[in-house]
């Protein structure tokens, strides 16, 4: 089973209090967290973060797969470990990765809608 993490945050108060030689003594901790979670099969999906600071109150977000709930688990207690809560506000999104098909069934809930809907897309597609 691929599990995905969606994350997405924007610093708090307390990271702007912190002096340029705190904040480089707290980002020094990331590439042992990138390790740590990497080793337990932590994929970086994103392959990077995304800013995203036009339009909307949060400034960063990030794409992780991994291949189960106790590694998704795991990549959570090792970045509050960090202490990433205290300067940060913080989403951590998780969900299963499903096909299109397991997808439709879910939002039609039944096979006639999920008949009717394919149908229906169907036809679009061919014009």
């Amino acid at each position: 089973m691929t599990i995905g993490i969606f994350e997405i945050w924007k610093p708090r108060p307390e990271w702007y209090a912190l002096s340029d030689e705190e904040k480089r003594d707290f980002i020094s901790q990331f590439p042992s967290f990138f390790k740590a979670v990497a080793e337990k099969g932590a994929v970086d999906i994103a392959k990077g973060s995304y800013l995203c600071r036009l339009g909307s109150e949060w400034e960063t977000f990030s794409l992780t797969e991994v291949s189960d709930y106790e590694s998704a688990a795991y990549y959570a207690e090792v970045g509050d470990a960090l202490g990433w809560h205290q300067y940060f506000d913080h989403l951590f999104i998780v969900g299963h990765k499903v096909s299109q098909l397991e997808f439709d069934q879910h939002l039609m809930k039944s096979r006639g809608q999920l008949q009717k809907h394919q149908n229906y897309v169907a036809k679009e597609r061919l014009g």
